[in-house]
């Protein structure tokens, strides 16, 4: 359920097959998007969060 709530937020896109990305800004990195793997239905999926340490929770929030 809450996979399928994040591929269908609006700043969700589609890259490819099984791969989502996620816009994101961090202080110093204004391009740290995140990357989400898997697909909506299998229940399992992995997060690349490729911005600065200690700064994601904003983005794991929205999940």
């Amino acid at each position: 359920m809450v996979l399928r709530k994040l591929f269908r937020r609006e700043k969700t896109m589609k890259v490819s097959d099984g791969v989502y990305f996620i816009q994101g800004q961090d202080e110093f990195i204004p391009d740290s998007h995140t990357y989400v793997l898997g697909e909506p239905g299998s229940g399992d999926a992995t997060i690349i969060d490729v911005g600065l340490m200690g700064k994601a929770a904003y983005k794991l929030s929205s999940i």
